[in-house]
This record gives structure tokens, C-alpha cells and sequence, in this order.
């Protein structure tokens, strides 16, 4: 085990690793056993609570939060903890989220910008370089890509030492070498990494 994490290692996990144990994906035995290890060996294990907004497999969201927290306890995840996001109006259930202070924005923006450099952090602009309509109606594409920032400014926010996920965005080396050496991540890994930390 890496010597920053001596006795505690608090992992985090992402949209990916719900949708690999729902479908018996390759990953999903490394989820399953990273998820079991929570609580043992004082290892902790949470989940980005933004996931809830992210699209459904067939498309859709959830129409409520309890809708997401039930989606757990149907893959057996319930006993994790759920970090609550930044409040984006329009991606969070009101009575799932933090509100933010201008420190809190720009982090998420500076994530955003290293993950999707070629995308818009703001809407209207992302409309206006697209040449769609603005309405409630989030572009898809836009809102992935938040999901995906948002995710991981849970998992800075609230100090945890390895972000789980297979998504290759993450793992590009000069994204990563930002993310974790300047933004705060600290450490990402695929999940089979994730789970020889679990079991070390």
C-alpha cells in the first residue's frame, strides 16, 4: 500500500461501476469486491451522488432521489455512504445537494476544463458553440460531462484518497498528472487496481 494511505483508504467510486455490476460487465468483480471491503481494515468506500442525474441504460433519469438510493440496494450497494454534489440547477434532486461557495465553482470548473477541454463549462455557451436552443432541456452531451466533473469534485471536496473508475478520460496521463497532483484527486485507478488497495 502506497505510503500517504498508512491505515485509512477511502475510495471512491463512479457512474461506471453501477452500470458494469447491473450489466455482469468484466469490471463488475472488481466493483463486488471493492464494495465488500468497505467498513473492513478501516476502509471506506462512496459513491459520487451525482451519478443519480446520469442517464439511465435505455436513456432517462431518475424521477427521484429514492429512485436512485433503491437502484443501489438492487446491486447491493446501499451500504455505502452517497456524497452529496454541488448544487447545478437543473442536474441535483433538491433534497440531494450542498449548496457552494465561488471556491467550490471553480474548482469544479478547473476539473471540467482539464476532463473536457473542447466542451463549454457554461450552458449558453455551449448552446451558442453548438447553435442550440438554451432550454431545461440539458443537451446531453453537456450534462455527461458535468456528471463526469461533478463526480470527481465529490470525491476532491470531501478529501478521499482513490477515485475508482475505468472511464479512459480520466486516465489520460496528462489529465491525470493535473487532477491528482493539482486539483486535489490524489490518486486514480482502474478498478482491478482499486481492488488489490481493498485486499492489500
Amino acid at each position: 500500500m502506497p505510503e500517504h494511505y498508512p491505515s485509512i483508504v477511502k475510495l471512491t467510486i463512479e457512474t461506471n461501476a453501477l452500470i458494469d455490476l447491473e450489466t455482469g460487465a468484466a469490471d463488475a468483480p472488481f466493483i463486488r469486491a471493492i464494495a465488500d471491503g468497505h467498513g473492513a481494515n478501516d476502509t471506506t468506500v462512496a459513491i459520487a451522488g451525482i451519478s443519480a442525474s446520469e442517464a439511465k441504460r435505455g436513456g432517462g433519469h431518475e424521477n427521484t432521489f429514492s429512485a436512485f438510493q433503491a437502484r443501489l440496494a438492487a446491486i447491493g450497494l446501499d451500504h455505502l455512504e452517497i456524497l452529496r454534489p454541488a448544487g447545478v440547477w437543473g442536474m441535483v434532486y433538491w433534497d440531494w445537494f450542498i449548496l457552494v461557495d465561488a471556491e467550490m465553482v471553480d474548482l469544479e470548473r478547473r476539473i471540467h476544463e482539464v476532463l473536457f477541454p473542447t466542451i463549454p463549462y457554461d450552458y449558453e455557451k455551449f448552446c451558442a458553440k453548438k447553435q442550440i436552443p438554451t432550454n431545461d432541456d440539458l443537451d446531453p452531451r453537456w450534462r455527461n460531462a458535468r456528471c463526469d466533473s461533478l463526480g470527481l469534485w465529490c470525491h476532491i471536496h470531501y478529501e478521499r484518497d482513490v477515485f475508482v473508475t475505468r472511464d479512459r478520460n480520466f486516465h489520460k496521463a496528462t489529465k491525470r498528472r493535473v487532477l491528482e497532483e493539482q486539483l486535489g484527486a490524489r490518486r486514480i485507478v482502474l478498478p482491478s487496481d482499486a481492488m488489490a488497495l481493498v485486499l492489500a
